[in-house]
């Protein structure tokens, strides 16, 4: 919904060409209840007739002034949780702590 208000009921309309901010998107999953902090953030982009997506961005602009930014389908989105456990034990064994 963040991304593409206009794809559910009441969003509005689709906005054409603009840009994103990385900075925007994690602001954004920072700002939910249920994230405690974020470890890695990768922002990737791949016009239309592109073979593969482009490396890590800090900011993605519309190919097109007809294009529309949105998100790969939530199953593409990678996120791994971290089990808390396991996060104190690394921190223990960490070496690079004064």
């Amino acid at each position: 919904r963040f991304l593409s208000p206009w794809a559910f009921p009441g969003g509005g309309n689709p906005s054409f060409g603009g840009k994103i901010y990385k900075s925007v998107l994690i602001n954004f999953v920072e700002d939910r209840s249920y994230v405690e902090y974020i470890t890695e953030f990768k922002l990737k982009f791949k016009a239309g007739g592109a073979a593969g997506f482009s490396s890590d961005l800090n900011e993605v602009i519309a190919s097109t002034a007809v294009s529309i930014l949105v998100s790969v389908p939530a199953d593409q989105h990678i996120i791994t949780p971290i089990d808390e456990e396991e996060a104190e034990v690394s921190n223990e064994s960490c070496s690079c702590a004064s």
